[in-house]
């Protein structure tokens, strides 16, 4: 991120009863350092929706009382990262069953597969090193309603905070988990 820019961190309690107060500061503090006339309705959606899905993961998953927000813009972006030092991502491949956890053991990568497919769209990561998962989506077209309507995985919040995200990846390093999601930003 560029130095000229602006940042705000932020530990959160992983508390339900938090939610909506962690939510709330996030975005006031983006509106902040974004600048309101720079985000239209469509973008803000998109960052709440991220912003709630990363607290909500923290506190589903994470086995940790507190975690990290950063927040950081310049002209061109704005990154929000959620970090904290508890459990290691872990995804089950959807066509076998197969779990992986980062970071990834040194022979089983670069690696490319699905975690998830609602018959409409299918969540899909690849692992370009052994500490990085990034995340992408690929539309399927007609969708297939009974696919849609019976699978809704765990999987389903990364699906997510991928669509709502221009970037969306994960990356472990030294104990800590890192979940950033990139948002270009309408230039002047």
């Amino acid at each position: 991120m560029d130095r000229h820019g602006k940042s705000f961190d932020m530990v959160f309690k992983c508390d339900l009863e938090e939610v909506s107060n962690t939510v709330n500061l996030c975005i006031a503090q983006i509106e902040e350092c974004v600048g309101e006339d720079r985000m239209d309705l469509g973008i803000i959606t998109r960052i709440k929706w991220v912003v709630t899905e990363l607290v909500t993961n923290a506190i589903k998953h994470s086995g940790v009382g507190e975690c990290l927000m950063i927040i950081q813009s310049n002209e061109k972006e704005l990154l929000i990262e959620k970090q904290e030092d508890g459990h290691p991502l872990t995804l089950t491949e959807y066509a076998i069953g197969k779990s992986v956890s980062w970071p990834i053991q040194h022979d089983l990568f670069p690696q490319v597969f699905q975690l998830y497919h609602n018959g409409s769209e299918s969540l899909w990561v690849s692992a370009p090193d052994p500490s990085r998962a990034v995340f992408h989506v690929k539309e399927l077209g007609i969708p297939h309603i009974p696919e849609l309507l019976a699978d809704t995985s765990e999987h389903f919040g990364l699906l997510i905070l991928t669509k709502a995200s221009d970037a969306f990846e994960y990356r472990r390093e030294a104990g800590i988990n890192h979940f950033r999601s990139t948002f270009n930003l309408k230039n002047d």
